[in-house]
């Protein structure tokens, strides 16, 4: 009998012997199947497997690790049909199925103690953090925070039903406490953005009144969740009575949520059965805003879509509320009083100290022009600076990775990620962002990846693209507000380093499968092709200099960097 067991440290054992699954893509394989519980279908495997890679024969492929997953845990472990595969209940058992089932069993209960009996056997299947254990960004911003929102919405009931039956002192203010947030990164990199956060919200340094709803936003991988959680649990102790976090799944590999069902994921979280949840938006909003009516609550809604899908989660009163987006949030600005914080690339002495961080004091010590280097070529990016330091532990020096990355090919497996999580793939994290972009923009996007190095004019860019200065002047915008390309000066825009490589792979695969053409040499403005030369000899320029090795910069960095 095979036992899966995710509330707590992840464990799989075969007749109570443990059962070894290798890291990497048969884990995610065999998560997915756990956490649904029932058939899933191939398309939703291979996109769990193989984000942002569309590959031939998806499903033989996907046939291929099932497989390799049947050997591991028996030719029967695993059924098949035409809605896909699942893990067969026949022959395996997990605490997740047996929870849910006590769950549904409790609401069934006709009388309160047999409810409050089930509930407790629920609660002993939890060990700690579901699929501990089991590294994956993935689950711990997809599956995690639900599963956690299941338990708390038993452990909720389980309290009220205690009480009710006398088995519990009354609540005072501040003992029923909900503290949701996600763990910080242990490799934070401070930046000067977090003194600016501090200053919005305590309205200190001329920043005006405190801000009640602050939005950091910026490009994909720029470092906005990572920053949003530093600040929260920097804060945690002003707002006791509780503290949410829900991911909305803006960008990702999943549909974004609903705002109505947003409002009912927050509303489970703090105990409200579902059959106490109203239908409609409109309602459950009110519904939220009065359970916390009279609290001090921090709540940080991450991956945000856009304006109208936060909206409705805003509560009143003296709460906090930081929201991380891809997205400018222009609406939620205006409408809401939100205040905005965009954040760029790591300055030159902060990214170092990342990198310092990710691979180590020593490394950057012993390798001081290329850790210099790194950071030129990822142009302070921190996912790929942090992707990038995290091979070089692997690749056996921060050289390797370097001298890798200034091959084209070679940086497309390098950020194509290797553990099949799509959150620690730089290129599928774009991806997600490209897909949003509308036929127009994401062909403006493509050429600006193919042809521009440096600052592009607004008519640069219509000459580039083919397309009249009107409509270009509102693509450019469209991804200004993505955060795709940047607008330091009036009409006129840049991409980022990492962002145009990635524009430039698509522009790629795009050509292979018959796509854009490139414009004749004629209908580029000379101007253009003069920046785009200036622009080459400043990254060269900088790249040359880097690696001469600017031990200063690296040694300085370091300094700040806690021994491990």
């Amino acid at each position: 009998m095979l036992r899966f067991e995710i509330l707590g440290p992840w464990r799989v054992s075969s007749a109570g012997e443990p059962v070894a699954v290798p890291p990497g893509r048969l884990r995610v394989l065999l998560a997915v199947l756990i956490a649904s519980g029932r058939w899933v279908a191939a398309d939703v495997l291979a996109a769990r497997l193989w984000p942002d890679r569309a590959r031939p024969n998806e499903r033989a492929h996907v046939h291929t690790y099932v497989a390799r997953l049947r050997r591991l845990l028996g030719s029967d472990s695993i059924e098949t049909s035409s809605d896909g595969y699942r893990i067969a209940t026949t022959v395996s058992g997990a605490d997740l199925w047996e929870f849910r089932d006590l769950r549904r069993r409790s609401g069934e209960a006709g009388r309160i103690e047999d409810e409050l009996a089930l509930l407790r056997q629920a609660s002993m299947l939890w060990r700690g953090t579901p699929f501990a254990g089991l590294r994956s960004q993935w689950l711990d911003r997809e599956v995690v925070p639900r599963l956690e929102y299941e338990r708390l919405a038993a452990v909720e009931r389980r309290t009220d039903l205690e009480r009710r039956l006398g088995l519990l002192a009354p609540v005072t203010a501040g003992s029923a406490a909900i503290r949701q947030l996600p763990p910080a990164a242990a490799s934070f990199t401070s930046r000067p953005e977090l003194e600016r956060l501090h200053a919005l919200v305590t309205g200190a340094r001329g920043a005006g009144c405190p801000a009640r709803v602050v939005a950091l936003v910026g490009a994909p991988g720029i470092g906005k969740t990572t920053l949003a959680l530093h600040f929260a649990h920097a804060v945690a102790h002003a707002y006791p009575d509780m503290q949410l976090y829900l991911n909305l799944r803006g960008h990702g590999p999943d549909a974004p949520l609903a705002p109505s069902a947003a409002v009912a994921a927050l509303l489970r979280g703090l105990g409200v059965r579902s059959g106490l949840i109203p239908t409609g938006t409109a309602t459950r909003a009110a519904l939220l805003r009065r359970t916390l009516a009279g609290r001090r609550v921090l709540m940080l809604l991450d991956n945000v879509r856009d304006a109208g899908q936060v909206r409705p989660l805003l509560p009143g009163g003296d709460s906090l509320i930081v929201v991380t987006s891809r997205d400018s949030l222009a609406g939620l600005a205006v409408q809401d009083g939100a205040r905005r914080l965009t954040l760029g690339p790591l300055a030159r002495h902060d990214a170092l100290a990342l990198v310092a961080s990710a691979y180590g004091r020593d490394g950057v010590v012993a390798e001081p022009a290329a850790a210099a280097r790194l950071v030129e070529m990822c142009a302070g990016h921190p996912l790929a600076l942090a992707i990038a330091a995290e091979r070089a532990q692997r690749a056996g020096g921060l050289a390797r990775v370097a001298r890798a990355m200034a091959d084209e090919r070679a940086r497309l497996d390098l950020f194509g990620g290797e553990d099949g999580d799509p959150y620690n793939e730089l290129w599928a994290t774009l991806a997600w962002s490209y897909r949003a972009l509308d036929p127009d923009a994401a062909h403006m996007f493509r050429v600006l990846g193919s042809h521009a190095s440096g600052e592009v004019t607004l008519a640069d860019a219509a000459a580039l693209a083919g397309l009249p200065k009107s409509r270009t002047g509102a693509v450019l915008e469209s991804l200004a507000a993505a955060h795709l390309v940047r607008q330091r000066r009036p009409r006129r825009y840049e991409m980022h380093t990492v962002i145009r490589w990635y524009a430039r792979e698509r522009a790629r695969l795009r050509l292979r499968q018959g796509g854009d053409v490139p414009p004749p040499r004629g209908a580029v403005d000379h101007d253009v092709q003069r920046a785009a030369v200036r622009s080459e000899r400043r990254v060269g320029a900088g790249v040359a200099q880097a690696r001469q090795g600017d031990r200063r910069a690296a040694l300085a960095a370091v300094r700040h960097v806690p021994q491990t």
